[in-house]
């Protein structure tokens, strides 16, 4: 699993990718209505909350996060990504995913762990990353 090459913190974030119900919409119609959004995403499943986005003024800001019964609905939600509602381009993802940072020149694949027992040899966090590999794949 790419993520564990991370670290423990992405290991974390990759078990709430399996696990998430949420999706942050962007790109909606600022006409679209509270009952225009719940029945566009309940074809995907059972919307159990809706929190729009609004101004200061009460405006409603073109985006809002849609809450699934299960991961599953979510992913499937998901497929609205690039489509069209009432003239404008749905952006649907994930609530907490965030768009890969860009890396120059290809990037770093290293990373930092500290706080490391002075008897622990460099072997040691790369078995722990095993041994966390193996239960996040069964």
């Amino acid at each position: 699993m790419v993520c564990l090459h991370l670290g423990w913190t992405f290991i974390s974030l990759c078990l709430d990718y399996f696990t998430q119900t949420e999706v942050f919409v962007g790109g909606l119609s600022y006409d679209a209505s509270e009952d225009d959004i719940t029945q566009l995403f309940s074809q995907y499943g059972e919307v159990k909350n809706l929190k729009c986005l609004t101004n200061q003024d009460g405006s409603f800001k073109g985006a809002c996060f849609v809450c699934f019964s299960s991961n599953a609905e979510a992913m499937k939600a998901i497929e609205l990504n690039g489509g069209e509602h009432m003239g404008r381009t749905l952006k649907v993802n994930l609530a907490n995913e965030k768009p890969p940072a860009a890396r120059p020149d290809g990037g770093c694949n290293t990373v930092f762990v500290g706080n490391i027992n002075f008897e622990s040899t460099e072997d040691t966090p790369r078995r722990k990353l095993r041994q966390a590999a193996n239960a996040l794949t069964g």
